[in-house]
């Protein structure tokens, strides 16, 4: 009687792990299959973000009222050389904002 209690106890445990990896199974499916399209606009849309940063910190002075820190509006931009679908129009934009990174572009 005991044999019989122990052999339906390590089917109940591995019917239920035999559960656990059939949904786990299908959760990835439906993620890494069925979903990328979407997961694929999520990512996307990381690269194509816009920073305005407001208000403007404060300026400071040293002892004889002089600016310390200044105030300063900048550009910035990353790229990946091997996705540019517009490389000239691209090259000329970083002939002329971004003449440091024209030269590392140039070597691509």
């Amino acid at each position: 009687m005991l044999k019989k209690n122990y052999k339906s106890r390590v089917i109940i445990i591995l019917f239920g792990f035999l559960t656990l990896y059939v949904i786990i199974a299908a959760r990835l499916y439906l993620i890494q299959i069925h979903k990328k399209d979407f997961f694929k606009v999520l990512a996307n849309q990381q690269y194509d973000i816009e920073i305005i940063q407001q208000p403007p910190r404060a300026l400071i002075y040293d002892k004889h009222n002089r600016p310390l820190a200044l105030n300063k509006e900048s550009f910035s931009a990353f790229i990946i050389p091997h996705q540019i679908e517009e490389k000239e129009k691209t090259i000329k934009i970083f002939k002329t904002h971004f003449p440091k990174i024209y030269k590392k572009l140039k070597k691509y």
